[in-house]
């Protein structure tokens, strides 16, 4: 299934007053990332209310989650900040998926805090000192985080492409599945 959004069709479907409110808005728009196979960004990050807010195509919907209180399918019924997560995906060329399924909850888990205790939490900037490598509680952390955020499709492709040459991989991902792991069986 391809999905289509496009400034035109956007126009075409969003209030005027919205649309027209949304453009300043979108200026605002901090850390769009890819989150549950749509768009999550916060509205106006320095503001003294920054509202994140999540887009995407569920069952070839466009649909939204805000913390203004928005939950909807159909981009008629986007609130300002649900449009300007639009309208700044679509200005960097988001990559939508079209399979994306509506977030319980708009916490992004690639935005675990820093482990305190670790070295890598007083790393220095890019182009500095060699950072130290991260533990390996934060790394989990860290990579779990990540892959919440892809597509369930995407991710089990990603991780069978790797078992299918892991061996390991191969054997942890059948075992946590239930199933045999039949290069570990031995022959009678």
């Amino acid at each position: 299934m391809v999905v289509l959004i496009d400034f035109d069709s956007l126009h075409g479907s969003v209030a005027p007053e919205i649309l027209d409110a949304a453009y300043p808005v979108a200026e605002d728009v901090d850390d769009l990332r890819p989150h549950s196979g749509g768009a999550l960004g916060t509205v106006g990050q320095d503001s003294p209310a920054p509202q994140r807010a999540w887009a995407g195509f569920v069952d070839g919907t466009l649909t939204g989650r805000c913390e203004c209180g928005t939950v909807t399918t159909g981009p008629e019924n986007f609130c300002v900040h649900l449009v300007a997560v639009v309208v700044t995906a679509l200005n960097e060329a988001f990559p939508w998926s079209p399979t994306a399924t509506l977030p319980d909850t708009l916490d992004d888990p690639a935005t675990f805090a820093p482990d305190t205790d670790s070295p890598a939490a007083s790393a220095s900037p890019a182009g500095a000192a060699a950072r130290p490598p991260e533990s390996p509680e934060s790394t989990i952390r860290r990579l779990a985080g990540v892959a919440a955020t892809l597509p369930p499709a995407t991710l089990a492709h990603l991780l069978a492409q790797h078992a299918a040459t892991d061996p390991r991989l191969e054997a942890a991902l059948l075992t946590a599945a239930g199933l045999p792991t039949p290069h570990l069986l031995k022959n009678p």
